[in-house]
């Protein structure tokens, strides 16, 4: 037999093995693709406007407040400047802060499952699956720099705090109200009314928890709710004064898209994030979330009991508001990944735990043989699923997006010498990607680049990039050009003058 003390050194060994595979998963080329074109590349051109004009209160265009693309609050902004003055205006710098918050989510798991769990189980099976798990490891999530990483973090720390509040109160109250309030507020603070989504579930958990009505006659629980409402308010209304119309574009637009978008919206489906979470985002391992029915049964305290419950309760209700929501997108449903890790997590462990007792009901030969089949199991899915997400994490260096491939020339070519100094990009495609370069490099070097959708006479002379073909084959239509650059999809042109129209000799 092995030592309760041996046991615990091999836990150990195995979480830092299982943290060291999801970091890597995370981490590992991360800062090479180039800039998404969509929220990506907005938050990163605004956080470049930030940096340059000093005003950290508000969002800029062009010198003007975004009324479009970034009217939350600017946690994600700010940490992109942040990230700017150390490390400079780069891809590394726009998605740092995801990988950290990442990172963090992780270490938290590991936080709970030790100091309040007493083992290591949940941590690794939580782990294990968050390195496994296609959506969070994808587009617009951990990799990238939108507020997604940032906003999982903040409801994962209420979600811990709130559920260890509700669960040891009245003992480290102060402790677990400051977390708490301290997760809605930042979690309000990155993405506004997304933010408070994931208490819906666990107010429905809260409210057959005896401990509540404790807690709602507690002077420090209000204190702690009003103190958040208040910080938020006083930047709400601060920003409005300066920025009229900002609680009109942001909270109240915010709110208004649950029920209407301004066109056709992308998915109108009430059923669309139960078919992304099992047939991509968490498959397989959403089909094991019945697990959790056998696992209460089998739970050795009621600590796991209990948090199948909230954790169940937390990741339902996020995901039934958010299918009524008229507005979907893939990574709005991203904060319930900790949900279904933890329900998850938890169930595998009580399964696990209670296969070892050598008091279960089962038979010694039929445990040993549920024991293999289950580790077993989760090892192929982890097979099966790590290196599918290396491999599309890679899939930039053999294609680019057609929207952002005159960005990605552009940066490929910048990176290899500063003699074209002033460029002119021919494109039709939207700017949001491309503004984020051009700021870049006016900023690092004082280089000048335009884009204009027009072929016309005034390009006689300059240095023009083009990648979509349509515009370069009329580009080689009308004039003589030199090609100094360029990649297979698009060139670096200095074009020299037009074409004379050839005449046919009768």
């Amino acid at each position: 037999m092995i030592n309760s003390e041996k046991k615990s050194h091999y836990g150990i060994i195995l979480l830092g093995f299982v943290f060291i595979l999801a970091s890597f998963q995370l981490i590992f080329d991360f800062h090479k693709p180039v800039l998404k074109i969509w929220d990506e590349a907005s938050s990163a051109t605004n956080a470049v406007q930030m940096l340059i004009n000093k005003s950290y209160l508000s969002v800029t265009v062009s010198e003007m407040p975004d009324k479009e693309y970034d009217t939350l609050p600017p946690m994600n902004i700010w940490t992109k400047v942040i990230a700017y003055k150390l490390f400079g205006v780069n891809e590394f710098s726009v998605r740092l802060q995801s990988v950290i918050a990442a990172l963090l989510t992780f270490l938290l798991f590991m936080y709970f499952s030790k100091k309040h769990l007493n083992e290591h189980y949940f941590a690794i099976f939580a782990l294990l699956i968050a390195a496994t798990t296609i959506g969070f490891n994808g587009y617009h999530v951990a990799r990238n720099g939108d507020p997604e990483t940032l906003l999982i973090l903040f409801t994962s720390l209420y979600f811990f705090s709130t559920f260890l509040l509700l669960e040891e109160y009245p003992k480290g109250r102060n402790k677990y109200l400051f977390l708490t309030g301290l997760g809605i507020f930042m979690a309000l603070f990155t993405k506004s009314v997304a933010g408070l989504v994931p208490l819906a579930g666990i107010i429905v958990y809260a409210l057959f928890t005896r401990n509540t009505y404790q807690l709602l006659r507690d002077y420090r629980f209000h204190l702690t709710w009003i103190a958040v409402i208040a910080l938020l308010a006083v930047y709400y209304l601060t920003r409005n004064y300066f920025e009229p119309g900002y609680l009109d574009r942001s909270i109240f637009r915010e709110m208004s898209l649950y029920h209407t978008f301004p066109y056709d919206p992308k998915h109108p489906e009430a059923t669309f994030y139960l078919k992304y979470l099992s047939s991509e985002a968490f498959f397989p391992f959403f089909y094991l979330i019945p697990l959790a029915i056998p696992a209460f049964f089998m739970a050795q305290n009621q600590i796991q009991k209990k948090l199948i419950l909230y954790s169940f309760s937390s990741g339902f209700f996020f995901i039934a508001i958010h299918s009524t929501s008229i507005t979907k997108n893939e990574w709005y449903i991203a904060p319930v990944y900790p949900f279904i890790w933890s329900l998850l997590a938890v169930s595998l462990t009580s399964i696990v735990q209670y296969l070892l007792q050598p008091t279960a009901t089962l038979n010694r030969f039929l445990r040993g043989s549920l024991l293999i089949v289950l580790i077993v199991g989760l090892g192929y899915v982890v097979y099966l699923n790590y290196p599918v997400i290396y491999k599309t994490n890679q899939g930039y260096k053999t294609w680019t997006y057609d929207p952002e491939r005159e960005g990605d020339l552009l940066r490929s070519i910048k990176g290899k010498t500063d003699k074209h100094s002033n460029i002119v990009i021919v494109s039709d495609q939207h700017p949001r990607q491309m503004l984020f370069y051009i700021k870049k490099y006016e900023l690092e070097r004082g280089d000048t680049t335009l884009i204009t959708k027009t072929i016309s006479d005034e390009l006689i002379g300059k240095k023009i990039l083009v990648c979509r073909s349509s515009l370069k084959k009329a580009i080689d239509t009308l004039y003589q050009y030199q090609k100094l650059d360029g990649d297979k999809y698009g060139s670096l042109l200095l074009i020299d003058s037009k074409k004379i129209p050839t005449q046919s000799l009768d």
